[in-house]
């Protein structure tokens, strides 16, 4: 199994996938991170990938253009793409929102908080680790 991944953020806040990415390093200092910074973009860069695409997608839901839920649905939708976990992160902090996103095949949702390396430490690390065993 490769030591190395590759993670896609996806937020309209450059600052916030920064701060994410940084504390991802920090706990998973072989991992290549790619950004975007809306869901169409991301869609673009998920398509243009011949062979490798990343392991772990974490999404924001309000972004111009394509939201991040568009992108979700758009994803589950496509048998190539949906094999792909995505964490969605985002401001919001209510049940519905959270149940929609899980019901367009969110792996896992978590509010954005002042401290991203909890977050990759209680969120996205137990995704990956869970995604990666899948593979063995």
């Amino acid at each position: 199994m490769p030591n190395q991944f590759t993670i896609l953020l996806v937020d309209d806040d450059a600052d916030w996938r920064m701060v994410l990415g940084e504390a991802l390093l920090t706990e998973l200092p072989d991992a290549h991170i790619i950004e975007a910074a809306s869901g169409r973009e991301a869609l673009d860069l998920l398509e243009s990938f011949d062979q490798t695409r990343p392991e772990l997608i974490c999404t924001d839901l309000d972004m111009p253009g394509m939201s991040g839920m568009d992108m979700l649905r758009s994803i589950n939708t496509n048998r190539v793409l949906r094999s792909i976990p995505v964490v969605v992160i985002t401001g919001k902090d209510d049940v519905l929102t959270r149940d929609e996103a899980i019901c367009n095949g969110a792996s896992g949702f978590a509010t954005k908080t002042s401290d991203p390396k909890s977050l990759v430490t209680n969120v996205l690390c137990p995704v990956i680790c869970s995604s990666r065993q899948e593979e063995l």
